[in-house]
């Protein structure tokens, strides 16, 4: 969770420098930009709809980026696991690299989505680089598009609303109380199917054994 101090620091460059400071905050984090961009939308220190902008450009490109850089390391681990890992492990880690493959695959969508809303700082760009390695780019092209457009209207509306002073005031112990919450739902969502899905693999090794 960003200290309000370094909160503070983040808006007041942010107000110097203008639109280019958004596009240098958008590659650091881009939900910490959305949030700092409608609020300073809402203090009417910047436009709203130039906010807006910058921050599904740069959303966009910046997740294509890190898509690309999970493409091009996929086959760079293998080649480094058969180098290091013996034949007995490798076949071991190659079975347990296939299976969270296809759990992957087939909670992508909710999972792509817990990611990008979890209040953790560099989910998005993990799930990127994740989704790189495993999803065709049309499943992620798509899901990816509509997800930035639900995101950045969120963070830039909760930004402006505080400015606004429709919303609450953001201190830290409120967004701590949020985070909390956050987490435990999120990760009773994707974690159930991850554990329920590796409980019946243990149960099904279990039974063909005996």
């Amino acid at each position: 969770m960003p200290d309000p101090e370094v909160m503070n620091q983040i808006i007041g460059y942010v107000s110097q420098y203008g639109l280019l400071a958004l596009v240098i905050l958008a590659i650091i984090e881009g939900s910490i930009m959305a949030i700092v961009g409608g609020f300073l939308a809402g203090s009417g220190i910047l436009v709203l709809w130039q906010v807006m902008v910058v921050y599904f450009c740069m959303d966009f490109l910046i997740s294509h980026f890190y898509y690309s850089v999970g493409r091009g390391t996929s086959s760079l681990f293998i080649k480094l696991r058969d180098s290091f890992v013996g034949n007995e492990k490798r076949s071991k880690s190659k079975d347990t690299y296939l299976w969270l493959k296809a759990r992957f695959k087939e909670h992508f969508v909710l999972t792509y989505l817990i990611a990008r809303f979890l209040p953790i700082p560099y989910t998005t760009t993990l799930a990127n680089i994740t989704s790189g390695t495993m999803i065709k780019y049309s499943r992620y092209n798509m899901v990816l598009n509509w997800s930035i457009v639900v995101q950045g209207l969120l963070y830039i509306s909760l930004g402006y609303l505080i400015a606004q002073g429709i919303l609450f005031e953001l201190t830290g112990l409120r967004l701590l109380g949020l985070m909390v919450v956050g987490i435990i739902l999120i990760g009773w969502i994707i974690f159930r199917y991850y554990l329920k899905a590796y409980f019946d693999k243990l149960w099904d090794n279990n039974v063909n054994e005996n």
